[in-house]
C-alpha cells in the first residue's frame, strides 16, 4: 500500500467525496495541496488563474475552493465576487501572503468563510477546510436560517431564538429584507433608520450599525448582509 492509499483509506467522512478546487498560481502550492487533500478523501483539481477558477466553478458543481488572493490575472478579490454570485453553498477558504486587513474583512463581508495567511502547510489548510465542511454540513436547515420579523413587538427570530436587536438595528434589517438582494446606499439607510435626525449623524454611523447587526445575525461570519463595494449594502437570502 502506498502512502497516498494509506491515507485515502483514513479519509475523513466530511471530506468523502467533496469537490475540492484549489486556486494558486504557484505549481508547488497546487501540488502539495491536490496531493494532501486527495489524502483526505476530496476529490480534487487545481487551477492557476482567476479566470479559470470562475470557469471551473460555472461549469461543474464544486464544494470547496481554496483560493489564493494574488492571482496574476484577477484580483482574488473579485473572483470570490464572481463566485459567490454562481455559487453561495460551496465553503470558500482564502490564502494570502498580505497581512492587509481591509483585504480580509472585505473578503469575509463577501462570502468567504475563512482566512488563513501564507506562508501555511497543505496540512493546515486541508484540516481547515475540512472544518469549514463539517461545519457547513451540521448548520441548520436554510430556511431556520432566514430571521422572521415582528413589526408590532419590534424583535426578529432567527433559530428558534428572539435575537436582541436595538430599535435602529430592528429598521435596517427591516428595510433590507423587506427587498433582499437590492443594494441600499448610505442615504437610504440614513434617512430610513434615522428619519429628520439623520443629518445628525456621523459618516461612520451606517457602518457601524451594519456590523453591530452582523453580530447579532451570524456572529460565526458573514452571512445575510453583504457589502457591495463601492455601493451599499444588501440583504441575501441564506441559498
Amino acid at each position: 500500500m502506498t502512502s497516498e492509499d494509506a491515507g485515502r483509506t483514513g479519509a475523513d467522512d466530511d471530506a468523502s467525496g467533496a469537490r475540492a478546487l484549489v486556486v494558486d498560481d504557484d505549481p508547488d502550492i497546487r501540488e502539495s495541496l491536490e496531493w494532501r487533500l486527495s489524502t483526505m478523501g476530496f476529490d480534487t483539481t487545481s487551477v492557476e488563474t482567476g479566470v479559470a477558477a470562475i470557469a471551473a466553478v460555472r461549469d461543474d458543481r464544486v464544494d470547496a475552493v481554496v483560493l489564493d488572493l494574488r492571482l496574476p490575472d484577477l484580483d482574488g478579490i473579485e473572483v470570490l465576487r464572481r463566485i459567490r454570485e454562481m455559487d453561495g453553498a460551496a465553503v470558500v477558504l482564502l490564502l494570502s501572503g498580505q497581512s492587509d486587513e481591509i483585504d480580509r474583512v472585505l473578503a469575509l463581508e463577501l462570502g468567504a468563510d475563512a482566512f488563513l495567511q501564507k506562508p501555511c502547510g497543505p496540512r493546515e489548510v486541508a484540516a481547515a477546510l475540512k472544518s469549514l465542511l463539517r461545519r457547513k454540513r451540521q448548520s441548520p436547515p436554510e430556511s431556520a436560517r432566514t430571521p422572521t420579523l415582528d413589526p408590532t413587538s419590534r424583535t426578529a427570530t432567527l433559530e428558534g431564538t428572539i435575537v436582541d436587536l436595538t430599535e435602529s438595528e430592528f429598521a435596517l434589517l427591516e428595510l433590507m429584507s423587506g427587498e433582499p438582494g437590492r443594494v441600499w446606499d448610505h442615504g437610504e439607510i440614513l434617512n430610513h433608520v434615522w428619519g429628520p435626525a439623520a443629518d445628525e449623524r456621523s459618516p461612520s454611523s451606517v457602518a457601524e450599525l451594519v456590523r453591530r447587526l452582523r453580530l447579532k445575525l451570524d456572529p460565526a461570519g458573514p452571512g445575510l448582509v453583504v457589502t457591495v463595494r463601492g455601493r451599499g449594502y444588501s440583504f441575501r437570502l441564506p441559498t
